[in-house]
């Protein structure tokens, strides 16, 4: 699993960075070399011991080339099925113990120097030499000062002497030398700018071997043909790179400054080319908005740039998305490809993407249709960013059958975000489907419209919808209370429902006498309508509805509740905060005894004090519809089953029109 892991670790790696050649390559000439083969294992493959096969490339010589990143890397090579296991300066602890050998690989390609197996040096060849061949080696100087003692080879080959091998320039700052050497000789080498050991090359540690001093020596092998070593730049391990001196092309800068109002620190540019300094680079003003710079670039380069409408960072445009590219800082660069001749960018109108647009005055008549929501007393009110979301500062006027206009002027060529309000606070804004809204980037959605250049009339749109009104069949539904049993607030009485977004102060009721109020509205037929009476113009007036007549609000108690049906209806009066009717005093029971027990009831209710000349009574619901009819048989006291009535507000009427208020409940 370990392995696997590493492996997939360096695949990972390999695809999100430049890949570069590594060759190994290792001398099997004292070794007899397994049927299966000679393989390497490493961290760049995840150590596996059988996946990379070596091929022979010459005789006894076994070499492996594979694409890696830059990084370190720990190997070592197997015969067959036994891994090297010796100790040596070339081999690196892993931190358990093992020792293995190791690379660092850079940005170029890496050829290591051929290694004899279970040795950190090159094999002593077993074969006596009885040929010879021509070696020549070629260094490259370009990247240095030549010595006027001219360039030298120092190796293994010439007793290691400073100055005696003298290396010949032909041409380009290269320098070579052939020499006549032994097959299957083992040649540890190095190059001096001058004739000196002071003057030798670094040579680095990733294409050399130690040579004992605290430094590397160049390797290689000779074989039985011969060979040129290089051309290999004087102390790397590759040769050196072209160093081509950057041409430079003369680019226009313009941007159009029509739309803002210019700092008195006039209008700057910032980028790459001037190591993005906002107030190093002050740009021409030409007039009519325009202000322009000239300026050297390197040919066929990227450039990255700001427009600064002043000399500080706090001065800069803001760069569309659209026409810009990450700066790296929560905003945008502008861009722009340069090739090998002049050119010329913009004019662009500052902090966008095209051309200024003067902008002209629009028309823009919004509306909207209030026909299913009671209009607060306060109006109907429009906020947008045309009017800095204030709440008051464009009412709209009522033009009949429950629509609301107003006709704003704005700017052209901008998107409007806007939506509507009930009265003049945010309790009454509307909250606009996801379906027609933008994210305001707090999960509420606002209105929104592209304005061009032509006046715009929307048609009215439903409050708090996508879509026109749906106009609903409506009844009258009047409400009454009895308040006797209470001390009315100087505010009167109110009441809070579906039909008015619980407005507290938006409804308030009338004195109809004897303590009871009562208030009508129209209200969609075939709906549930919820609500309560308060005794006062806001919440904390509101009564405590019993849950045996109520349904629960969501906030711990009870509303009350009723069903429309297609015909106008009164509701009959309950007490405050009770399921039925205030009691009635002594005087009063004299005229009308009638009472019913329990109340609430679940299953059976008994009423008393009827009249025995009555022939029936009638049970209605709270919506006035006939659910029952009793003959009373000539008897006062009545007990029947009513466990076939839904839980809710019912009422007792005998043929005199008296009635009584009951409730169901389960």
């Amino acid at each position: 699993m370990k392995n696997l892991l590493l492996f997939f670790f360096f695949c990972v790696a390999a695809s999100s960075a430049q890949a570069v050649s590594l060759t190994l390559r290792v001398n099997m000439s004292n070794e007899t070399v397994a049927s299966q083969g000679v393989f390497v294992a490493g961290s760049f493959q995840g150590w596996n011991s059988t996946s990379s096969p070596m091929t022979e490339e010459s005789p006894g010589i076994y070499a492996f080339t594979i694409d890696v990143v830059e990084g370190s890397y720990s190997y070592k090579f197997i015969n067959g099925t036994t891994w090297e296991n010796f100790s040596g300066a070339c081999l690196v602890d892993d931190g358990s113990g093992n020792f293995n050998r190791s690379v660092t690989v850079a940005s170029e390609s890496i050829d290591q120097p051929t290694v004899c197996f279970n040795s950190c040096d090159v094999c002593e060849p077993i074969i006596n030499p009885t040929e010879t061949n021509l070696i020549t080696f070629i260094v490259n100087m370009s990247n240095q000062t030549v010595s006027d003692q001219g360039v030298h080879i120092a190796g293994n080959f010439q007793d290691w002497s400073p100055s005696a091998t003298l290396m010949e320039s032909i041409g380009n700052g290269l320098y070579s030398i052939t020499l006549e050497l032994d097959e299957w000789a083992n040649l540890s080498y190095k190059f001096i700018n001058g004739n000196d050991w002071p003057q030798q090359e670094v040579v680095p540690s990733t294409c050399g071997l130690p040579d004992g001093f605290g430094g590397y020596n160049r390797i290689t092998e000779t074989g039985t043909y011969d060979i040129t070593i290089g051309p290999i730049c004087f102390g790397e391990c590759a040769n050196c790179e072209v160093i081509v001196e950057p041409t430079f092309v003369t680019m226009l800068f313009q941007v159009d400054m029509s739309n803002e109002t210019v700092s008195p620190q006039g209008v700057h540019i910032a980028g790459n080319f001037q190591g993005w300094n906002p107030n190093g680079t002050v740009m021409t003003d030409l007039g009519g908005g325009i202000y322009e710079l000239t300026y050297q670039v390197e040919a066929n380069s990227t450039v990255e740039f700001k427009f600064i409408n002043g000399s500080n960072w706090s001065d800069q445009e803001i760069v569309p998305e659209t026409c810009g590219v990450d700066d790296g800082n929560g905003g945008f660069n502008r861009t722009f490809d340069v090739g090998n001749e002049n050119a010329v960018f913009g004019p662009i109108c500052f902090s966008t993407c095209a051309e200024c647009i003067t902008p002209v005055p629009v028309m823009v008549l919004l509306q909207v249709d209030m026909s299913n929501t009671q209009v607060s007393a306060d109006g109907v009110q429009i906020v947008g960013n045309f009017n800095n979301w204030d709440i008051t500062a464009n009412p709209m006027s009522d033009s009949g059958n429950g629509i609301y206009q107003a006709l704003i002027f704005v700017d052209s060529d901008q998107t409007l975000n806007y939506k509507f309000v009930n009265g003049i606070d945010w309790n009454g804004a509307e909250v606009v489907p996801i379906e027609c809204g933008q994210d305001d980037g707090s999960g509420i959605f606002n209105r929104t419209i592209a304005v061009a250049q032509e006046t715009i009339t929307l048609d009215p749109v439903c409050f708090s919808s996508c879509d026109a009104c749906i106009i609903e069949p409506m009844v009258d539904v009047t409400f009454q209370v009895n308040m006797s049993n209470e001390v009315v607030d100087a505010s009167g009485v109110f009441i809070g429902g579906s039909f008015n977004d619980f407005t507290p102060a938006l409804s308030p009721m009338t004195l109809i006498g004897s303590g009871i109020y009562s208030y009508t509205t129209s209200v969609p037929t075939n709906a549930i309508v919820t609500y309560k009476f308060l005794n006062g113009s806001d919440w904390t007036g509101a009564e405590i509805v019993p849950f045996s007549c109520g349904v629960d609000d969501g906030f711990g108690g009870y509303n009350r509740s009723l069903t429309t049906d297609d015909v106008d209806f009164t509701i009959p009066v309950v007490c405050f905060s009770s399921c039925a009717d205030c009691q009635i005093f002594v005087d009063e029971m004299s005229e009308n005894t009638m009472s019913i027990f329990p109340n609430p009831s679940e299953n059976v209710i008994t009423i008393t004090g009827l009249d025995p000349n009555d022939p029936f009574i009638e049970i209605h619901s709270i919506t006035g519809g006939l659910v029952m009819k009793i003959a009373t048989s000539g008897r006062s006291n009545l007990t029947f089953d009513i466990s076939s009535l839904p839980a809710g507000l019912y009422s007792v009427i005998t043929s005199d029109g008296s009635n009584r208020i009951f409730s169901v409940a389960y």
